[in-house]
């Protein structure tokens, strides 16, 4: 793979938003995700898309 694709942000009627506060992901995401578990050989647990608390989703226990 020469490049892998990241999403830094989102747009939102023309705004740019970054608070991923209550955000589902979506299908297409999950199986991005799922992707690059295959790629690492390991599974994802908590996805980061920010500097704050409240930027980090909690796929899976990750003591688990």
């Amino acid at each position: 793979m020469e490049k892998l694709k990241i999403c830094i942000s989102y747009e939102y009627r023309g705004k740019r938003a970054e608070n991923t506060r209550g955000v589902k992901l979506l299908p297409a995401a999950r199986a991005y995700l799922r992707a690059l578990e295959e790629l690492a050989g390991c599974p994802s647990s908590i996805l980061s898309t920010g500097p704050d608390r409240y930027h980090t989703m909690v796929l899976r226990d990750p003591s688990a």
